[in-house]
């Protein structure tokens, strides 16, 4: 179980988006691409989130921590991260989102935890208010 100090790795977000676009092409925002992006930071959230968990215990001399917690972060995450994909659609074109190499994203992530506009849940939520 992540302990309440354990950071999960979530500002590691804007590295891991380094740039990438989400689509290939231009245009406008379609389901499709705000999906996309959900996926993509969600996947992006978890992988930081498993690495940082096992830096930090290697950090702490725990050569054996428990595993990582998975299964109750997945929902959680995916959740969140759809609920911010579809207030970036909202707030900026797509051109504007791709040409920032996930700023943007990164912006209205930070002000919609922050706002209360989007809310982590479960146990992402409380790793979240331990940060």
């Amino acid at each position: 179980m992540i302990s309440r100090g354990r950071h999960i790795g979530l500002t590691s977000i804007a590295l891991l988006f380094g740039g990438a676009a989400v689509a290939d092409s231009l245009g406008d925002w379609n389901a499709e691409k705000t999906q996309d992006l959900a996926s993509y930071c969600s996947n992006a959230i978890l992988a930081g989130a498993e690495n940082g968990y096992y830096q930090e215990a290697k950090r702490d001399g725990n050569a054996s921590p428990e595993p990582f917690p998975r299964a109750e972060l997945v929902e959680p995450i995916k959740n969140l991260c759809s609920c911010v994909s579809d207030r970036t659609a909202e707030q900026y074109s797509y051109a504007a989102f791709t040409q920032s190499g996930g700023q943007l994203f990164v912006q209205v992530f930070n002000s919609s935890v922050s706002s209360g506009a989007c809310k982590p849940e479960g146990l992402l939520a409380e790793v979240m208010a331990a940060e």
